[in-house]
């Protein structure tokens, strides 16, 4: 059982590592990391075979990496090009000056890839907003094809480790105290403490990311 008002700096080294930094956002302890909502939220949940693309949408589409190459250019920047493909087609995802993007998309690997479809040098491509390996056919995705929440960041921290730590935290949150007494729960028609936290940082939709912000 997680103590949630546990100190930041003695939750274990994903948190040791940051606790100064996430000061200078007001959280101290695992309860603020839970309190820190998000500020906007991203819509990725338009999920498409790479066949179905259009230029213009956001989409996320999912596929096999089949070939990372760097192209150097004569103005000094490197283009990180990974094509990815699907039962339906390929696409190419293009990164500008992100040389670790190599060590990232690895050949054979599967990908699920959310951003935008545009040209580049005459040719369909999809500027990738945010990324993450799929390792299970089960996976529950915190970064892409959903509607993804949106921190307040700090240096150093960025929304993608917000979801990563408070989705492990998600799962443990049935035993954080609820201190709205359950009358008032009920005539406000308030969710539960519990809820609401399930509805800020993982919603299926606005309205539902709303209501737990209500809260």
């Amino acid at each position: 059982m997680i103590d949630f008002f546990t100190p930041v700096a003695s939750a274990g080294f994903s948190y040791k590592r940051y606790a100064k930094r996430l000061e200078k956002l007001s959280i101290f302890t695992l309860a603020d990391l839970l309190y820190h909502i998000p500020r906007r939220y991203e819509d990725l949940s338009h999920v498409v075979s790479i066949s179905a693309i259009k230029p213009g949408e956001i989409v996320t589409v999912q596929g096999v990496v089949e070939e990372a190459v760097i192209i150097r250019t004569q103005k000094r920047l490197t283009i990180q090009k990974i094509k990815l493909t699907d039962n339906t087609g390929s696409i190419d995802l293009t990164f500008f000056n992100q040389p670790y993007i190599m060590n990232v998309f690895k050949k054979s690997k599967n990908f699920s890839v959310s951003g935008k479809i545009s040209f580049f040098n005459r040719k369909i491509v999809l500027q990738p907003k945010s990324y993450e390996e799929i390792l299970d056919v089960d996976q529950t995705l915190r970064h892409t094809g959903k509607l993804i929440p949106v921190y307040p960041e700090t240096a150093g921290i960025s929304s993608k480790w917000f979801r990563n730590r408070i989705s492990e935290l998600i799962p443990e949150i049935d035993c954080f105290p609820d201190i709205v007494p359950q009358p008032i729960i009920e005539t406000e028609n308030l969710l539960k403490i519990t809820d609401a936290f399930c509805s800020v940082h993982l919603p299926k939709d606005l309205e539902d990311a709303e209501n737990g912000r209500r809260r």
